[in-house]
């Protein structure tokens, strides 16, 4: 029996042992004439967790199950999408994706999403082994995906032993915000890539045919830090501050991502509800940051460069965590800037960094 084209049917479901927020939704998704079924639920520990999606095709019966499970500590989720069901499903994509996210994603791109796309494409950029094929559009291959799982390390540079080229786009409208915010079409080879960050493991992904992308770009913010907070500022620039990101603005109001705490990038905490922004400092056109996770006892010092966007973590070897025998406890350097140069104090030696040598021996 052939049912309407569209029936809107919620059906609460009684939660049983981990899973919560189960929901039934009764549609005709793909426009056959026949009701398909999309029920999901959310099911997690302490360290990770996602919500669990299945599709049943009301014509054939065949079901489709996704799940957007994954840690905590990551701000993007990526799920592989097979050829087949890219192909004969798509019209489903769409209805699994917005469930997966929990049903809150933002429709638009979101500048601090924009940035971490960045930062991945510039590592596959900038350290896939052989020669490029000519022309505008450039795929990676697989080998380059194995090899950018490394990406940014550098056993060779004076003061940095890693380093992420740059993001010079300035936004010229309000500031936004971020949220949840969601994609189906992501480029195969660039969607393998950060799915070996939204996983921070080895298992290659680079046959999927198409991903899910979710960024849960709402963990910025918490209910003790609802919104940006300027760290520091001087003649031509605010640095706001969110739990896990910087931004520079303008004083005219242009403003731009300059930092996120993403595994696989950048380094993050075990989970984003542990801020990973300590301070901020300015000179000139360089922010110094330094990033710190708690509960994994890790301090890391990042030196940006503003109008290109590069930034570089310093060596571990001149700034690192160190065991202080009077407090018994793990420490950073102290540290200060003067002028243009970067001091780092440990005992009694100072190690002087001039900043504007930084990025000339990249």
């Amino acid at each position: 029996m052939r049912l309407p084209l569209f029936i809107g049917l919620v059906f609460s479901v009684l939660s049983l042992s981990a899973q919560r927020d189960t929901t039934l939704l009764v549609a005709d998704y793909n426009e056959d004439g026949y009701p398909d079924s999309l029920r999901s639920w959310y099911s997690g520990g302490s360290g990770a967790g996602g919500r669990f999606v299945e599709m049943t095709d009301g014509q054939s019966g065949e079901q489709l199950s996704f799940n957007s499970c994954g840690s905590f500590g990551n701000f993007v989720q990526i799920i592989p999408i097979a050829e087949d069901i890219y192909d004969r499903y798509y019209a489903f994509l769409a209805p699994i994706l917005q469930a997966l996210a929990g049903g809150r994603a933002r429709v638009g791109t979101d500048p601090s999403l924009s940035w971490l796309g960045q930062m991945a494409t510039n590592l596959l950029q900038d350290t896939a082994r052989g020669p490029k094929p000519p022309g505008d559009v450039w795929i990676p291959r697989a080998e380059d995906l194995r090899y950018a799982l490394t990406c940014g390390s550098t056993n060779d540079h004076p003061y940095f032993d890693r380093f992420l080229g740059g993001y010079e786009l300035w936004e010229t409208d309000s500031l936004i915000r971020p949220g949840i915010s969601t994609s189906i079409d992501i480029h195969p080879r660039l969607g393998a890539l950060m799915y070996q960050f939204a996983l921070d493991t080895s298992q290659l992904a680079a046959d999927a045919y198409s991903f899910f992308l979710i960024y849960y770009g709402h963990n910025h913010f918490s209910r003790e830090n609802p919104d940006f907070t300027e760290l520091a500022a001087n003649e031509n620039y605010r640095i706001l501050s969110s739990a896990h990101g910087l931004i520079a603005q303008r004083p005219n109001g242009d403003y731009k991502w300059l930092f996120i705490s993403q595994p696989g990038i950048t380094r993050a905490p075990m989970k984003l509800r542990w801020p990973s922004i300590s301070s901020v400092q300015l000179a000139g056109d360089y922010a110094l940051l330094e990033q710190q996770f708690s509960v994994s006892q890790e301090a890391h010092l990042w030196v940006i460069d503003i109008p290109s966007g590069r930034l570089g973590k310093i060596r571990e070897d001149l700034y690192g965590l160190r065991y202080d025998e009077a407090s018994m406890e793990l420490v950073a350097p102290d540290y200060r800037l003067e002028g243009m140069h970067l001091i780092i104090l440990e005992g009694e030696e100072e190690k002087t960094i001039p900043l504007q040598a930084l990025f000339e021996s990249d």
